[in-house]
């Protein structure tokens, strides 16, 4: 049996109506892929914290989590990944800093399906453009 991958993201949006995409460092899985930033639920973590957590670790930035968006299941060779995407509100983001990521953009959603995607971020990012 694979083992399942409890894992959050952040769907991060401007004032201009763009979302904040980042892409996956070398030396992880899907390094130079597009991603929506996010992490693994640690065990007996309430995902939206853990979404709080994790944004707060990988960009230096604090967000408050909102509503749930997405839920993505997708299997891969040696493992499942559960996805959980909710849209959050950026609260500081005077301290940015990419500390995970090897870059990152400011896309309009428009404009999503022209990155790269991590596979299980795909249907996500579908799900949001059809919301236009």
């Amino acid at each position: 049996m694979k083992k399942v991958i409890e894992v959050v993201g952040a769907i991060l949006e401007n004032s201009n109506g763009e979302i904040f995409c980042a892409m996956r460092p070398e030396g992880k899985t899907f390094p130079g892929m597009w991603e929506f930033p996010g992490g693994k639920i640690e065990h007996n973590e309430e995902p939206e914290k853990a979404l709080e957590r994790e944004i707060l670790e990988e960009l230096n930035i604090y967000i408050r989590t909102g509503e749930l968006f997405d839920e993505v299941e997708k299997e891969y060779e040696k493992f499942i990944i559960n996805l959980l995407c909710y849209r959050c509100t950026i609260l500081d983001f005077s301290g940015f800093k990419l500390l995970e990521h090897q870059d990152f953009k400011w896309v309009k959603k428009e404009e999503l399906k022209n990155l790269n995607w991590v596979p299980t971020d795909i249907p996500t990012v579908d799900k949001l453009m059809n919301s236009l």
